[in-house]
Order: C-alpha cells, then structure tokens, then sequence
C-alpha cells in the first residue's frame, strides 16, 4: 500500500492513524528492546505540540534540537512541524562554538538539549544567543525544564495541528560541509515530501519491515531515507547507540533493511577480508568458489538471463556459508541502502553476493537528500543509480552548459527536492542556484557522468581535485576508496596540490595492527610504528588495495596520531573527510613527506 503525502504533517498524522497498533520505534531497556506504538507516539505528539505551543511556538519559530537520535527527538521533530515552525536539528558532538553558531544564525527560540552538559552550556549562554528563550533537558525530568514534564502538561493546551503548505520551510540542516563554513540548508515540506513520496515508487519498504536506526537525523540521509522513509511506510526502527555497539543491536533487533554510509560498509569487508585470510586453505578455496557462482549468477541476473543450475550451487553455498556470514546482520536482512559518499564497487558486490540486495544512491542535504538511486528494476553496481521520479539530473561544463553521455563535468540536479535556499545567505544561494532552459536548478560541487542508460557515476568533487606539478590532474576520491577497503586502514585522506607526487594521510587500525603484530611476536606497544616490519605490513596493505588501479598513486603515507575527528572538524556528521581543513590541520605533517 502506497500514500502520496502532502506535508510531514499530513504523514505523521495518516501513519499514526493506519498503523496506530502497530511498533515504531524500539529503544534499549534491561539489556533488550522495548518497542513503542505509532499510537502512543502521536500522543505524545500532540502533548508536546501543546507544550510548545504554551511557550510561545508560532509558524515561522524556530525549536532546535542539540541532542543524539531519541524518541523525545522525533516527537519534538513533529510537535514542531505541527505548529507550522521550524526544527533545526544540531549535532552534539560538534564544537562548542558550532553549536552556538547553528543557534544563534537559526535564531532558535526554543532549545531542547539532550545531555546535562548541553542543558548548562545553552541556559549559560546569555547574550551569545540573544534569541533563546528557553532550555529544555531531554535528560532530567522531575523539574521545570523537563522536556518530558512539558509534554505531560502540554496535553492541557489547545493547540490545533496547522495545514502544512509544500512551500512552508520545515526544518534547517547546517551542513559541516567538506569545505567552508556551516550553512544552514531551509528545506520545505514540499522538497522532503517530494523525496519520500518519490522513493516510494522504486523501492519496496512494507509496514513488516525493520531497520536498525543509528545514522544520526541532524543529517539528511538518517532524517529522509530512515525516519522518515521507515515511518511514511508503517515500519518499525529499532534506536542505536551508533556503531560501537552496532555488531550486538543487529542481534537484537534482527533488521530486514539497513541504511548506512559505506564506512559501516568497508568495515564488513574488511572483517570478513580477515576471517578468510585466517581460515584454512580448503575453507577459502570453498569461499572462493561461492563467490565465483555468485558473481555468474549476478552477471546473468543482470542481462535477464536465469540458469537453474547456477540457481541450485548458489542455494548449496547459501546454505553453507553465505547464511552464517548474513547472521552477522541478524539473519533478517534482505535490503541493503549506502548513501552519504561514494561506495566501492567491490563491496558493493561482495553485500549482493552473500544474498543482500545492495542498493547505492546519491544526493546532497540540499536536494533532501536524495537524487539518484538504484531500484530493483533498474540497478548498476559501481553507480548511484538513475533520477528519482520528479527530478532531472544533467552534467555540465564550468559555463553551466550541458554535455551528452560519457562526459565528465559537474552534477546538476532541478525539481521539488532543491532547496529553498541558504538560511541568511542570499549571496550563497545564488551561487548554486540558477536557471537552466527554464528549470531552477542546483550545482552540486560534484563530479560525474551520465551512461545512454542514464545511471549516474560520481568521479569525485569538483574543489577536491588537484595537479601536480607536471599537470597531472588527481581526483583523490576512488584512490580513497580503495586505501579504506583494507582492514588496517580506517580512513585515508590524500594530498599533494603543486608537488611532485601526492601522499596519504591515514587513520589506521591498530587494534588490527596490534593483533598482526603478536602474532608475529613483536611487541604491540605504541611505538608500533616504529618497527619497520609494522610498516612494510600497511606498504604491503596499500599495494593490494591499489593493485589493478591504473590511475595516479600516492607514494608516500603517514599515520593521523588518534585519528580524524568530528570534533576538530575534519569530519563532518556524516562521515565524510573535510579533505582541505586537513590539508591545513596537517601541513606539517604533510611537508615531512616531501623531506628526503
């Protein structure tokens, strides 16, 4: 069953009807999960709607949200959506001076603070954000600034839910962007209604289905595809702490779809890289067969051919092996989603060949986010997939003119989902922003190309690109890629603008690195890196990750002490390397690698 909704409020009220009986959200209690009804989320809905409402909350105010995902954070999403205000959702792990920016440009009126130390660092502000009115602790309860004494309270209050208009701004994301400055991105109903109403037309999410929520929803990705995807067609979300405690939440919640980044990814294949290398030889030739018939079942699959044969080994290596290694997900899983960045083809393959069917696609927090995916009628591994029904996708030149299949150029994507614009920054705005043939249409800051077919393929970012000395041009991007696929090798951030050659930084493994190292008795202290042995062990990983590649290599590489952080900057929300503030952050580091 399928609806066509007209605004989050619209959906949030019709689900809550259809489906009241049914689970929603699942939350960790005594060591299992106790799960919620769509029933009792719109009450609480309504109560806290009243609670705003009492405080003040009118159409156009701002309640933001500095909190990790919760059920108090969904129920404060639509309590606000209802009053025709805006929510904007902040990160709390981000610096403290990015968390009073967001505050203070959004000009919020209403704070809900999911931690102590968030409560006392906005109520403490003062005249750093002259706008705030009040703090509410999604933590305490029991006081005046209790979040959840509020929404009791607010049940008293008449506060009817407005008619959300598609052109009404519903929320402001601020994008810790790669490059620059936050920007807070104002998205309509219209522009999330659109996405959602628009996924739902190629993808098959049921009202059985039950995902394993710990994307965060201050970002695009884990607030349109995930909340709101899993919500709009009466499924349940069962809320993680994130991924240190995600191997043990997949047992327990058993998901059949999945949405991550392909870090979550990359670190499955690495882990599964690891227990092939340390099986027996028979174990690993036994593997590599499964594998073999998998992939000439896929190709097959691919130009609609079916063999009965190829069908009947695969259910034999199914039943094998490839069930134990899908256990590792619950046993359930049967529709795998990665977004946010670029995902390797080879991993991509490997999910599809254990029997999860693996579906990549793209988009920015500007377009909602999303703009192209794969669809069981239409998928190519190594692409994001084709236009979601709605929008139009071109490749362009730097003139803004558009060039045919096979050229690379930048991404430009029109329709509903586009942004209205940069909160307070009309000079930003217009930056991306533009007419093309009569369509407002969005410049990306991507790089890619278009098949005849139309299946998008992202080759890297337009301000990430650099030359060496001799002209040669490097997009960093799949050479990242491939260094992240090894199982020592977290992240790899690689530079080398106006010199010789290009280096990488990397975050490395160590446990893996230590576990390596007694078993080839040295000793696993942390001058680790100091023993040559270690050393040549990561060259060696580099090379049978770049094996095959015939583009540019880096030749050189050094270890981030700690690793890339959030909380420095140098990594947004969503998992991405800001790339240029750690070419600044480490061009000490850096310059090292060019000294003989």
């Amino acid at each position: 069953m399928r609806h066509r909704f007209e605004s989050l409020v619209d959906m949030q009220t019709r689900v809550c009807t259809l489906f009241a009986g049914s689970r929603l959200f699942g939350v960790q209690s005594g060591g299992a999960f106790a799960w919620s009804t769509y029933d009792a989320f719109g009450h609480d809905v309504d109560g806290f709607r009243g609670a705003l409402a009492s405080l003040g909350v009118g159409p156009g105010d701002r309640v933001a949200v500095v909190a990790r995902n919760s059920v108090s954070w969904a129920v404060g999403a639509f309590a606000t959506y209802g009053l025709g205000a805006v929510y904007v959702p902040i990160m709390p792990n981000l610096p403290r001076g990015a968390i009073t920016y967001a505050l203070r440009d959004s000009g919020a009126k209403v704070v809900l603070a999911g931690s102590e130390d968030i409560w006392m660092m906005v109520d403490g502000a003062g005249a750093e954000l002259p706008d705030v009115e009040h703090v509410l602790s999604m933590e305490a309860s029991g006081r005046a600034e209790s979040f959840a004494e509020h929404m009791v309270r607010g049940h008293d209050v008449d506060a009817p839910r407005v008619k959300a208009a598609r052109q009404d701004p519903c929320t402001i994301l601020y994008t810790s962007g790669t490059t620059g400055a936050p920007k807070g991105v104002v998205l309509s109903h219209g522009n999330i209604i659109s996405n959602i109403n628009a996924v739902h037309q190629v993808h098959d999410i049921q009202p059985e289905d039950v995902s394993c929520a710990f994307l965060p929803w201050a970002h695009a990705f884990g607030l349109t595809c995930e909340l709101f995807g899993m919500m709009s067609a009466g499924g349940s979300l069962g809320l993680c702490d994130g991924m240190e405690s995600l191997d043990g939440d997949l047992q327990s919640i058993r998901p059949t779809v999945m949405f991550a980044v392909p870090q979550v990814w990359n670190r499955i294949h690495g882990r599964l890289q690891k227990r092939l290398s340390g099986a027996s030889s028979t174990k690993r030739a036994m593997f590599e067969r499964a594998l073999a018939v998998a992939r000439r079942r896929r190709e097959a699959t691919a130009k609609g051919e079916r063999s009965l044969r190829l069908e009947a080994e695969y259910a034999l290596y199914a039943s094998l092996l490839f069930d134990e290694v899908r256990e590792h997900f619950g046993g359930r899983m049967r529709y795998a989603m990665s977004g946010g960045a670029a995902l390797s083809k080879d991993v991509a393959q490997l999910i599809e060949d254990i029997g999860i069917e693996m579906y990549e696609g793209y988009g920015l927090t500007e377009t909602s986010p999303i703009v192209t995916t794969n669809t069981p009628d239409a998928k190519r591994l190594g692409t994001v997939g084709r236009a979601i029904p709605g929008v139009d996708v071109f490749i362009c030149d730097e003139e803004g003119n558009v060039l045919g299949p096979g050229n690379n150029g930048e991404v430009v994507v029109a329709g509903p989902n586009v942004m209205l614009g940069y909160h307070g920054d009309q000079e930003a705005t217009d930056a991306v922003i533009f007419d093309l043939d009569g369509l407002r249409a969005f410049r990306t800051g991507d790089l890619g190309e278009l098949s005849p077919a139309g299946f998008l393929s992202i080759t890297g970012r337009h301000k990430e690109q650099f030359k060496l000395t001799d002209g040669t041009l490097v997009v960093p991007t799949p050479i990242q890629q491939r260094l992240e696929l090894s199982p020592l090798i977290r992240r790899a951030s690689v530079h080398g603008n106006n010199r010789d050659y290009s280096v990488a930084l990397l975050e490395l493994d160590m446990d893996a690195l230590r576990g390596w190292a007694e078993e080839q008795g040295l000793e696993a202290d942390g001058a680790l890196l100091d023993d040559d042995r270690v050393r040549k062990q990561v060259d060696d990983a580099i090379e049978l990750c770049l094996d095959g590649w015939d583009g540019h290599r880096p030749k050189r590489w050094a270890e981030v002490p700690g690793g890339f952080t959030v909380e420095r900057g140098e990594i947004t929300p969503k998992q991405s390397l800001r790339h240029r503030k750690i070419g600044k952050a480490y061009a000490a580091l850096i310059a090292s690698l060019y000294e003989d």
